[in-house]
């Protein structure tokens, strides 16, 4: 006999008997109890209870013979038993056990995730507590030696040489003097606060942003700098200690989500609103908006309504009366912005997109188009101090500025396997518009000896367009704006661990020297986001950004002893530009330089990076000195314009970098 067979039969057996006895021991409501009978019958019931208890004994005792015998019999000889069909199941709810049994997904082939019922995952994975906060951020610690990025011309660079190289005036400190050597750090933290998964409120903080090394020390100055260990002349600070980038709330509504607050303001590759999030960023975009975002169709709709600057308001540090407001709505530059976009965001779309990618090795588009409008009618430009007084008012001009940006980008991917992809990214701008009044001074010609007439009554500007872009003395004060920008990504890779690719991009300029520093207000010069990095000396520092120049970027990018938690990555990059309006450069040359930059990082799962890079300028006469043109900057004693011609020499640069991201 099969054991297992026999020992359920006994276990059900006991449970039976037992339960049985109970039920004839437990006296009935209507019979008398065992003390209520008579001496001769109880003691015949007792008899007979001891008589079964006997049997029952006796047959327990036998079944565990039987049961030891068939356990001592080899397996060969067991005789065969025909198995019992399994009792039906009753069928369990999922609400009896509190969530959906995991046996009947187990024999289902897999589908997505999107695809479970939610019903069933809600049961099976535990709720969300709220609310609760996740955590992401940066820290980062940037040291590095920039030699001769004045270029020892004396003024067609925006990087100021040593001080110590021109002061005292006459004679200098150090007149050799050509290395800039600082180390900064920052800690970057961005907490989102989950008040549901539909409500959410989004920080973005900065700490000692950008702060150099011992320039904001939080030892106090002390006549004893022995007492303190301190040198003397130590400076403590509350600037960029810490900076609020971004703080808004997210609420995700039947039709549309809605962000208000202080947020990014990020478009395309960057090149022209840039979120500057990324490891190696000093700037970014941040306004405070309103906005409002839909999916229709698989493409984002979204609007905004920017305050880019309201202007004067009764804030101030010495006035602790009330809440502070707006006190004039003439002077606010007031903006509005519209985008239709195809790009994936959600996990979803990325899961979707991965699967195009590289099962069905199809290409996958994305990109989308922006239109941007802004306005500004007057601004306040002197009389300003540390709050207003209505008493004596700040002076307010007419500006009469409107401007129409559009930019649009799109991105090409093909990737049929991992190691095999391409990946083109363009984004194109172009921009118009006219300012009435570029100047900081009154317009509203007068005639006739009369006062200047009020370019801000709108009936009074519509008779008279001519005089409200003259100032008093009759000069033109109007300009018009016209701009262009394009920047160009490649990547591809085919089953090696090289990727290489060529980027590129052009800046329109004008007619103003120096980049349209010198001179008129030029506002063809269209200026890339400095965030938008392209190389290490010529467009980052020497330039401060690309303007009124293109450039050819040939890369490669290599990595190697790659394994599954770090890996090391060599970047080349190779730079040729020249300058697209020579009147609008420092010199009437028009090629700027060749740049040769490398980068060697220790990379481990994202989390961690460490760089040292390197890079050497050498530069054309586009970037040389040239006698009665305009100086690009203007230090020590030196005038406004160059005195005599000099051509540029060769600046270089060795930076160590480390990332720390969670």
């Amino acid at each position: 006999m099969n054991i297992k067979y026999w020992l359920i039969t006994l276990i059900c057996g006991s449970f039976a008997i037992a339960s049985t006895a109970n039920a004839q021991d437990k006296p009935k409501d209507d019979e008398p109890t065992v003390t209520e009978k008579s001496g001769e019958d109880a003691k015949s019931e007792d008899k007979k209870k001891e008589e079964k208890k006997d049997a029952e004994a006796s047959k327990k005792e036998s079944e565990k013979k039987d049961a030891e015998k068939a356990a001592e019999k080899p397996p060969e000889s067991k005789p065969e038993v025909k198995k019992k069909p399994a009792p039906e199941e009753k069928e369990t709810k999922s609400e009896d056990i509190g969530f959906s049994p995991i046996a009947e997904l187990a024999d289902k082939d897999f589908v997505p995730l999107e695809e479970i019922n939610e019903e069933e995952l809600e049961q099976i994975i535990p709720a969300r507590v709220h609310p609760r906060i996740e955590w992401s951020g940066l820290f980062r610690l940037r040291t590095g030696i920039r030699n001769n990025f004045d270029l020892d011309t004396q003024g067609s660079s925006r990087f100021l040489p040593p001080v110590e190289s021109y002061t005292p005036t006459g004679n200098p400190a150090d007149s050799e003097a050509e290395s800039h050597w600082s180390t900064n750090m920052s800690l970057r933290l961005e907490p989102t606060i989950f008040i549901t998964e539909d409500i959410k409120i989004h920080t973005e903080i900065a700490f000692l942003d950008n702060v150099i090394l011992g320039s904001q020390s939080i030892s106090q100055h002390s006549d004893n700098p022995l007492k303190d260990r301190t040198a003397i002349g130590d400076q403590f600070s509350f600037n960029n200690l810490i900076e609020i980038n971004e703080l808004y709330g997210e609420v995700n509504t039947i039709f549309a989500t809605l962000y208000a607050g202080r947020m990014d303001d990020v478009w395309g590759l960057g090149m022209y609103t840039n979120s500057g999030d990324c490891n190696d960023c000093n700037f970014g975009n941040h306004v405070d908006r309103a906005k409002l975002q839909t999916n229709l169709f698989g493409f984002y709709l979204t609007g905004t309504w920017d305050f880019p600057n309201e202007g004067v308001t009764t804030r101030s540090p010495f006035s602790f009366g009330g809440q502070p407001y707006d006190i004039s709505q003439i002077d606010e530059a007031d903006q509005w912005t519209i985008s239709v976009e195809k790009v994936a965001r959600t996990r979803e779309e990325l899961e979707k997109q991965s699967n195009a990618l590289l099962e069905e090795n199809a290409w996958v588009p994305e990109g989308g188009i922006q239109y941007r409008y802004q306005s500004q009618e007057g601004a306040f430009v002197s009389g300003l101090g540390d709050s207003f007084d209505p008493a004596a008012p700040p002076t307010l001009i007419y500006k009469g500025a409107s401007v129409h940006v559009v930019d649009a980008w799109g991105r090409l991917l093909y990737q049929p396997e991992e190691d095999r992809f391409i990946k083109l990214n363009l984004e194109v701008l172009g921009a118009f518009g006219n300012v009435d009044n570029v100047t900081n001074g009154p317009v509203g010609e007068p005639e006739n000896n009369e006062a200047l007439i009020n370019c801000f009554n709108e009936d009074v500007r519509a008779g008279n367009q001519a005089r409200c872009t003259r100032d008093d003395s009759g000069n033109s004060t109007q300009r018009s704006l016209t701009q262009f920008g394009l920047a160009l990504e490649t990547e591809f890779r085919f089953n090696s661990p090289v990727i290489f690719g060529l980027n590129g991009g052009i800046a329109s300029g004008g007619d103003s020297a120096a980049w349209g520093t010198s001179g008129k207000p030029d506002l063809d010069f269209f200026r890339f986001n400095p965030d938008y990095h392209v190389d290490l000396i010529l467009f980052r520092e020497v330039i401060g950004t690309v303007t009124n120049a293109y450039y050819v970027n040939p890369n490669l990018k290599l990595r190697f002893f790659e394994t599954s938690e770090r890996h090391l990555a060599l970047n080349v990059d190779a730079i040729f530009s020249g300058v697209v309006n020579k009147k609008g450069g420092v010199s009437d040359e028009g090629l700027l330089g060749f740049e040769l930059d490398a980068g060697l990082s220790y990379v481990m799962r994202d989390l961690f990076t460490a760089t040292i890079e390197g890079g050497m300028l050498f530069p054309f006469d586009g970037l040389a000195a040239q006698s009665g043109r305009a100086r690009y900057t203007v230090f020590g004693s030196n005038p406004d314009d160059f005195t005599r011609t000099l051509s540029p020499t060769i600046p270089w640069t060795i930076q160590g970098k480390m990332y720390w991201n969670f």
